[in-house]
């Protein structure tokens, strides 16, 4: 089988702190991803 990482949350890459704050709180379940 195929292995397909889980990404919970995106987040735009202006909200970065916010993504990392999230991260570390343990909000965000696997990965999440920023977009530019």
């Amino acid at each position: 089988g195929k292995l397909r990482p889980y990404v919970s949350h995106t987040f735009p890459l202006a909200e970065f702190q916010r993504a990392m704050h999230a991260k570390w709180r343990g909000d965000v379940i696997g990965g999440c991803v920023l977009h530019p």
